[in-house]
């Protein structure tokens, strides 16, 4: 191989760094590209900033293309594509995976384009964004299919896009997320958890604070459950913070229920939690689900559209329950509270299988189509009908 060629860069293009699930995973990846690849690795974000931020290596070059909107940074895509040249360019979202298809067209197809589809997809998106998401969908039918591979990290998502009309490229890898199973090991638990009672029981759920986490279902089956030790904590931001206090204030369980807010390092808390719920309606590749597979902490989940069923071995990993099913879900909890299913070894296990390493890996060899330099590949493209996450 060419010295040339080895100083094209890997390229991974998202939005920003701030706390969100796809953001963390890219920072994982490109951090462990410089480990397995002699190539530069570029990090180019719309705009900068983002509590992950500290947590790129030095390693990696950051790219800030100073816009506050996705689309607006197409020119500084379009530029950096054409001086740059790099390898393979690495975007995920719907937002990004469409600018950087464009961005790549304009820039004279210059590398190969991976893009990485996350979350399921609705045709019917209500409320003032319908036209934008419109608009959205009309652009990937028309690009997606024009990408050299596509990473999908659940079996349920491309179905979701086929749903609206979007047929994506041939090449296909369903690939999970990296999660490391030592990375909070050095970060002190949160004050406030020193703040609850001495005997409290806590459930914990993790996630924007938003309608599809079903987190106003957990708080229905949270006041079900009739031990008054228990205490339910969910991490995270979003628009329906004062919608959820306002409804554990009509439950009666408002004392016993806590929003601290965004965590960096959640399984700080899931360490200490009895047991973690997700309550989502939908999932893509749930990050909170990992995280309570690495702290080890026993788990109830809806079966949704997603990875979660999957990725807890349909049931053998954690207690699965219908979703939108308040009833269901308080009965888990509490048979859960009393006999989890799976043991902690069975989890911390499951978790290992997506080491960062062996993910980035995967990455490099099958989808972006580099040379791996450290240890030895170990699989091939993952054929579309197989379930390999």
């Amino acid at each position: 191989m060419s010295h040339d060629r080895l100083q094209q860069p890997i390229a991974l293009f998202l939005p920003s760094l701030n706390g969100g699930g796809a953001e963390r995973v890219f920072v994982k990846l490109a951090n462990e590209f410089t480990n397995q690849t002699r190539a530069p690795v570029h990090l180019l974000l719309a705009r900068g900033g983002g509590p992950f931020l500290r947590e790129v290596s030095p390693r990696v070059r950051l790219i800030d293309f100073e816009k506050s909107r996705v689309m607006h940074s197409l020119p500084a895509l379009v530029r950096y594509l054409r001086r740059e040249r790099p390898r393979a360019l690495l975007t995920t979202m719907s937002d990004c995976n469409v600018v950087a298809l464009m961005a790549w067209q304009l820039a004279g197809r210059p590398c190969r384009i991976v893009i990485r589809e996350t979350g399921m997809v609705r045709r019917d998106t209500p409320g003032v964004g319908r036209l934008r998401y419109r608009v959205l969908h009309w652009l990937m039918r028309r690009l997606y299919p024009r990408a050299d591979a596509m990473v999908v990290i659940a079996k349920d998502i491309l179905t979701s896009l086929q749903g609206i009309g979007v047929t994506p490229c041939r090449e296909r890898h369903f690939i999970g997320n990296p999660v490391s199973m030592d990375e909070f090991d050095d970060t002190d638990p949160p004050a406030w958890l020193d703040e609850l009672p001495a005997n409290a029981s806590l459930i914990c759920g993790v996630g924007r604070l938003v309608p599809v986490k079903g987190f106003d279902l957990l708080l229905d089956a949270f006041a079900r459950v009739a031990d008054e030790r228990v205490h339910l904590v969910i991490l995270g931001q979003g628009p329906m913070r004062d919608t959820l206090l306002a409804r554990a204030q009509e439950l009666g369980v408002a004392e016993r229920f806590h929003l601290p807010g965004f965590v960096a390092q959640p399984r700080t808390v899931l360490a200490r939690a009895e047991l973690f719920v997700s309550s989502s309606h939908a999932e893509g590749f749930p990050n909170a689900l990992m995280d309570a597979l690495a702290s080890g902490t026993p788990i109830v989940a809806t079966a949704c559209p997603g990875a979660t069923c999957t990725i807890l071995d349909g049931g053998r990993l954690g207690s699965l329950v219908p979703p939108a099913d308040s009833w269901s879900l308080a009965r888990a909890i509490e048979g859960s509270l009393k006999k989890p299913v799976g043991s902690r070894e069975a989890r911390l296990a499951r978790c290992r299988e997506f080491a960062p390493a062996l993910i980035a890996r995967r990455y490099l060899h099958e989808a972006l189509r580099v040379p791996v330099y450290s240890g030895r590949v170990e699989s091939l493209a993952t054929p579309i009908t197989g379930e390999s996450i």
